[in-house]
């Protein structure tokens, strides 16, 4: 997973977002629905910078193509002066957006694919889009979440892996 990770930092493009995603899909270790992030942000809200920075790292795989756990870390290194860490989360949180935005085009013939559905709001942050609402679609044997803007754009995220993830494990 380091490897295609790097990758992806390094070179941020379908194919090594793609190249991550698939390992990470297949670790029995990852939970796409985990809710490590909310005891993150606690922790942040209460500026306990080093209880937060050990719980993404205890996160694991979890949060590792997440990109607002990277900013929130990025945050945490800020607060912790450590300014090339705070650098590497920034690059990598971007690096991120930028290989989900390379999967498609947002659109329902071409869904931008994702690892956990927070990835949603991080990309509609990325892009500057204000969210106003969201539905489940399944359609010819896939998920997708169909978020609505602000100004009429809708977005639409293939979730069926995800979705397939979740099913297993109930």
């Amino acid at each position: 997973m380091k490897a295609e990770f790097l990758s992806l930092i390094r070179s941020p493009s379908r194919q090594t977002y793609l190249a991550a995603r698939t390992v990470l899909l297949r670790s029995d270790h990852f939970d796409p629905f985990s809710e490590e992030l909310n005891e993150i942000v606690a922790a942040i809200e209460e500026k306990k910078w080093d209880d937060a920075a050990s719980l993404i790292t205890d996160a694991g795989p979890n949060l590792l193509l997440s990109p607002c756990a990277h900013l929130l870390m990025a945050k945490v290194c800020e607060n912790r002066g450590e300014e090339e860490r705070w650098e590497f989360e920034t690059v990598t949180a971007r690096a991120i957006c930028d290989g989900i935005l390379s999967t498609g085009d947002g659109s329902q013939d071409a869904p931008y694919l994702i690892t956990r559905t927070t990835d949603e709001h991080d990309i509609l942050g990325y892009l500057q889009k204000t969210f106003e609402s969201q539905s489940l679609v399944h359609q010819n044997g896939k998920s997708y979440d169909k978020v609505c803007c602000a100004g009429g754009d809708e977005l639409w995220f293939d979730i069926t892996d995800l979705y397939a993830i979740m099913m297993r494990r109930t």
